[in-house]
């Protein structure tokens, strides 16, 4: 109820859709706890963002639109870091969730069924069989529903105590549609900082991930600069016949806004006034005298 308007927070049923606003009719709403990593524990919980490191590789897990120089685009693969800290932007950030509900925020047990969500698509990791029994592919994909993206953590070594998963464990993830674990098959290229990824039908010592938190600002930083975007992308729609200035102006500012998005140049907490700063940064000579 708002205090000031005195006012409840209430769904107005549409035909296809729902509207949620305020008015004086009262809905009854479920409040169900929810609680992310920042807590003081280590528990993983349904619903935390969170990032997936490669130990051997030393590379975090994403879905990485590739340079023009690299053999395949927009793969999900395994970048090496390069150091502390670095090379850690929005496109390396997964949100999971529980099978059975996906705004559940009960911490996640070992051997438990979930779905890992990619923050930055909005699409989630599924498996993508092949015509090959021996060749499974990743792949990311709007079907949430789908028995290939069920996926479960593994402890690396028997764990005697706890039955929760906790912020860097050692685990083998592995994939419950297809009975397959990752894996990741080496090097796209020689020289390359990128790590094809994908799933085996064996269990490999070598392929134990670590599950790092993300800041939460990142979330945040990261759908305020999208929702950003869309209101540029609505605004250069709007103003469709206005003068030839005005339109060069918006659609070179909603192209940097999405490529911006689509490289995922958030980073760290506080990059977004950089990121917004850069993508507004309008070479003088795309604009007519």
């Amino acid at each position: 109820q708002s205090a000031k308007w005195n006012r409840f927070v209430h769904v107005t049923a549409g035909f296809i859709s729902s509207q949620v606003d305020v008015d004086y009719k009262k809905t009854s709403w479920t409040v169900i706890p929810f609680a992310g990593i920042e807590r003081g524990v280590d528990n993983i919980h349904g619903g935390d963002v969170v990032r997936f490191l490669h130990m051997e590789a030393e590379a975090w897990f994403l879905h990485e639109h590739l340079d023009e120089n690299e053999q395949i685009e927009k793969q999900l693969v395994l970048r090496s870091r390069g150091g502390k800290n670095r090379n850690r932007d929005s496109n390396s950030l997964w949100e999971l969730e529980n099978l059975s509900t996906m705004w559940g925020g009960n911490p996640l047990k070992w051997n438990q069924s979930l779905r890992i969500r990619h923050l930055a698509t909005g699409k989630y990791l599924c498996a993508q069989p092949t015509e090959d029994p021996a060749v499974v592919h990743l792949t990311l994909v709007d079907d949430h529903l789908s028995s290939n993206g069920l996926f479960s953590f593994k402890p690396y070594k028997k764990l005697d105590e706890s039955e929760i998963v906790t912020l860097k464990t050692k685990l083998n993830l592995y994939n419950e549609g297809t009975h397959t674990w990752f894996h990741s098959f080496g090097a796209l290229e020689k020289g390359s900082r990128y790590f094809k990824t994908g799933l085996s039908q064996r269990r490999s010592v070598s392929d134990v991930l670590i599950i790092a938190a993300s800041h939460f600002s990142e979330k945040t930083d990261l759908f305020q600069c999208m929702h950003v975007s869309h209101h540029f992308l609505q605004l250069s729609q709007k103003l469709h016949h206005g003068d030839e200035i005005t339109q060069l102006f918006l659609n070179t500012v909603t192209a940097s806004m999405g490529k911006m998005i689509q490289f995922c140049t958030l980073s760290l907490p506080g990059a977004l006034d950089w990121s917004l700063k850069r993508s507004l940064a309008i070479r003088k000579e795309e604009i007519p005298s």
